[in-house]
């Protein structure tokens, strides 16, 4: 049945109580959520009828890319992250995930993992074949080298209720269990129609080039922070290649404040999608305040699509020598706040 009412606005509550326990016996809830979890939202008037489509994969179709690059697909909303996420193979008890996969020439899956990520705007795959290591010391995982990969995104069998996918979902559904729409033509008929397929080739090459930030906004003058801006100004940060956004989190990417309290999340768009994509990472958060100083700080935690660590120093504007770039000045020392850290 549909949540909330055709003729009023209905708040809800979930509660996830301390009484769920993990696989093995544990409590699911420790620390600050030892209480378990609360949250609410309302649901409008309105049905969200309109499938889910694809906005854009990398690497680009048909192109030929070095063998560590991770694959993603990027949807036009969020799909439900079930349906977006598994291992193949599969971890015992979990069965093989089969709704997204990428093959070999002889047809054969690929292992890895696939993860739902940018607020499930996207789905990103990583092989489980190690093959080196970043300069941050971590494993680089690649394709199979030389090879024509093609990758598929499977279509949800759709009910008598279209585009509403049948239960249990066997494909990619968004949010509201919407069927992908694979063809881009508006409607949602299930796996056979509606199913998306690309390809692309390896080399035998691994790419170690790091990401590096090409610009900013608010913009800033070395060595002095961005002066009398909006108290919504969204912070954005574009890189001269694409990222993995599986690390586009607020381990690597964190809003500095005074109090710590302010809250903010993360989206990342495409830029110049059919010919040199790179990312663009726009930070949303709450109202900022009057003659506070804020900071963004970004560390090498973030990486690049081929799984190479983001230089703290490295932007195109930042001078100097140093391992730490502070408001876009290198420096040795570690930034300091009132620039960046607490």
């Amino acid at each position: 049945a549909y949540l909330g009412s055709a003729s009023a606005d209905t708040g809800y509550t979930v509660e996830l109580t301390p009484d769920i326990t993990l696989a093995t016996g544990a409590s699911a809830f420790t620390g600050a959520f030892g209480d378990g979890y609360i949250w609410r939202f309302t649901v409008s008037t309105e049905l969200d009828l309109t499938p889910p489509q694809i906005q854009s994969v990398i690497p680009l179709a048909d192109s030929t890319v070095a063998r560590n690059i991770l694959i993603q697909v990027n949807f036009n909303e969020a799909v439900d992250p079930t349906q977006a996420s598994g291992f193949y193979p599969g971890v015992p008890p979990i069965p093989n995930f089969a709704n997204l996969s990428a093959r070999d020439s002889a047809d054969a899956i690929i292992g890895g993992a696939w993860t739902a990520v940018n607020q499930s705007l996207t789905s990103e795959f990583v092989s489980n074949n190690a093959c080196g290591i970043n300069s941050c010391g971590e494993t680089i995982y690649c394709l199979p080298s030389n090879e024509d990969i093609s990758v598929t995104v499977v279509a949800a069998t759709v009910g008598s209720e279209a585009p509403a996918a049948t239960l249990p979902y066997n494909g990619v559904v968004d949010m509201a269990g919407n069927s992908l729409d694979g063809n881009g033509d508006g409607t949602a008929t299930g796996p056979v129609t509606d199913s998306y397929a690309w390809g692309f080739s390896t080399t035998n090459d691994i790419e170690l080039d790091p990401p590096v930030v090409t610009a900013m906004t608010p913009s800033i003058t070395p060595g002095n922070p961005a002066q009398n801006i909006d108290f919504d100004q969204p912070i954005r940060l574009t890189f001269d290649s694409l990222l993995s956004l599986a690390t586009m989190n607020a381990d690597n990417i964190l809003l500095r404040t005074p109090s710590g309290s302010l809250w903010y999340t993360f989206e990342a768009a495409i830029l110049n999608p059919t010919a040199n994509p790179v990312h663009q990472v726009t930070v949303g958060h709450g109202i900022f305040s009057a003659n506070i100083l804020y900071g963004l700080e970004t560390d090498s935690g973030l990486r690049s699509v081929y799984q190479n660590c983001f230089t703290p120093s490295r932007t195109t504007s930042c001078v100097g020598t140093g391992a730490n770039c502070c408001n876009d000045q290198a420096q040795a020392a570690q930034c300091v706040y009132p620039d960046f850290t607490l």
